[in-house]
């Protein structure tokens, strides 16, 4: 294998670490996003009308767009390399596409291009979970002055 080829490989392992470290953390926001829509559900039968409709409206608000957002994170990309690419093909044509790379010495530039693709993937899904991380918390913020002026007001 040749030095270009490891670190390509290295790269590509690398990279598909990020995307599975990416969707736990997804997974993480949306139990936390799950807790909060429970706390608002709560708290929204809590106060004077303007506070229960204040919470509820935020719940709701916030709640809705990190799961939207959170679900174009962990929604399969399906593009026409890697795995797509040969579900399309037989037995025999893959063989052949195979023995075609090896034999032309474009190994090398199947894996960059799958490099890549896979790269804009992950950098596009942290993209999207750090906006859905900044709406959970900006609906939490809500939430809770929600909770202290329910509190605060008789």
């Amino acid at each position: 294998m040749s030095a270009s080829a490891q670190v390509i490989t290295g790269e590509l392992a690398a990279v598909r670490g990020e995307l599975a470290r990416v969707d736990g953390k997804c997974a993480t926001l949306a139990a936390l996003a799950g807790a909060a829509a429970a706390y608002a559900a709560g708290q929204a039968s809590h106060g004077p009308a303007v506070v229960r409709a204040t919470d509820a409206s935020a719940g709701v608000i916030f709640g809705v767009a990190v799961l939207v957002l959170l679900l174009t994170v962990v929604r399969p990309r399906l593009g026409r390399g890697s795995f797509c690419r040969w579900a399309t093909l037989n037995a025999t044509e893959i063989q052949s596409r195979v023995r075609e790379t090896l034999a032309q010495g474009q190994a090398d530039a199947d894996a960059t291009e799958l490099l890549h693709a896979l790269s804009v993937i992950a950098v596009t899904k942290y993209r999207r979970l750090r906006l859905a991380a900044d709406l959970a918390a900006a609906g939490v913020t809500v939430l809770a002055a929600a909770g202290i002026a329910g509190a605060v007001v008789p």
